[in-house]
């Protein structure tokens, strides 16, 4: 088995071994998260059997046009604010008053032309008439999907698991992140170095709590000038950063300054960023460096 001492190194080793990688995403991600898939699968098979019905009560306006009237109602309720008249459905829905007028001249088509609205209507159409309770079904099912507590911990899982995956990219952007700071030459401070100085005698009268958040800070760079002077750049990595990110990127910064005796900086790398940090980034107290959304790069496979 091989031997693992840093992140790197697990990084490779869960490169090289997709089954201990799909291991720890499931040590990582709660079980409800696990079964989020299939639960949806079950859900999407329930709505798919509602609009079934639906089409089912549509094929049946053919064979009741004496309550056709009263079933474009229920349409003009069902689809927001199309519905107080058949007019303002040509103007919201692209043709589609053309259709309802269609339907008016020639009831013995209006099916093919119901049909019609079905593509035109994205694919809202197939269940005109079913579609209000539909909808309502489909806000209960939601509703009853997971408790607040439960949806509060897949938010938090799927948070921390992006917060994750944004510390891989920021990593291997150190050398690029001090460079665009202005700085010649950097290298990012090994786990090892990390601890020592958190161990330094500046930081030993530190709450432990507080050495601990420190050493596991995201990202540590040692940096060197033009003129040959040596800084050090504590960063932050996060999906979506905040102004909590902005807090800890400058605490870690002062206790680098306090460690080392040396100059130190702040610095945030993210894919998004809020107002507040945007603020911070323009008026210099840290430096934004942007990160690729994992959903467009390879960076976050």
């Amino acid at each position: 088995m091989p031997k693992i001492d840093t992140i790197e190194e697990l990084m490779l080793v869960l490169d090289e071994r997709p089954q201990w990688l799909e291991a720890l995403r499931m040590r990582l991600l709660t079980r409800e998260l696990i079964e989020l898939p299939r639960r949806f699968a079950e859900f999407a098979a329930s709505v798919d059997q509602n609009f079934a019905q639906a089409e089912r009560r549509m094929d049946g306006m053919e064979q009741t046009i004496g309550g056709t009237g009263k079933r474009i109602d229920g349409m003009e309720q069902t689809i927001g604010g199309m519905g107080k008249r058949i007019d303002g459905m040509e103007q919201t829905i692209g043709g589609m008053g053309k259709r309802i007028d269609g339907m008016e001249q020639t009831i013995g088509g209006m099916g093919k032309r119901m049909d019609g609205m079905e593509q035109t209507i994205g694919g809202m159409g197939k269940r005109m008439d079913g579609m209000e309770r539909t909808m309502g079904e489909m806000n209960e099912r939601m509703d009853s999907f997971a408790t607040k507590d439960q949806q509060q911990k897949i938010v938090d899982s799927v948070g921390n698991l992006k917060g994750f995956m944004a510390e891989r990219p920021a990593r291997r952007d150190a050398y690029a992140i001090a460079v665009d700071m202005g700085f010649k030459t950097a290298r990012r401070l090994t786990p090892e170095e990390t601890v020592d100085l958190a161990r330094s005698p500046a930081l030993a009268r530190l709450p432990r709590g507080e050495r601990l958040s420190f050493r596991k800070a995201d990202v540590l760079i040692e940096a060197v000038d033009e003129a040959g002077e040596t800084s050090y750049v504590a960063v932050e990595a996060s999906y979506t950063a905040d102004e909590r990110d902005t807090a800890r990127a400058l605490r870690n910064a002062d206790l680098l300054r306090r460690a080392t005796g040396r100059p130190a900086r702040a610095a945030v790398a993210c894919v998004h960023a809020d107002d507040r940090v945007r603020s911070a980034a323009e008026s210099g107290e840290v430096y934004c460096h942007e990160l690729p959304d994992y959903r467009d790069s390879a960076d976050f496979e």
